[in-house]
């Protein structure tokens, strides 16, 4: 079983890699979100946890779904 803080990072790792892989910064999805490129970059290292509703919000701003990030943790 995962613990916290290892949900964190794969749930950040997973948003990191989708991020990029659309070629977006963290300044975009910062402006998308209404929250600061440092907070994004924090969710995605794992730093600090992303509630359900910012990951929703996220995801929505990737084009993905929530059951896609997931799909790609490790469980």
């Amino acid at each position: 079983m995962l613990t916290d803080k290892e949900l964190n990072r794969q749930i950040g790792q997973a948003l990191r890699d989708e991020r990029k892989r659309r070629r977006y910064t963290l300044e975009y999805i910062g402006q998308s979100l209404g929250v600061s490129r440092s907070t994004v970059y924090l969710w995605e290292i794992g730093r600090n946890g992303i509630s359900a509703a910012q990951l929703k919000k996220y995801c929505d701003v990737l084009n993905i779904t929530m059951s896609d990030i997931t799909r790609m943790i490790r469980w």
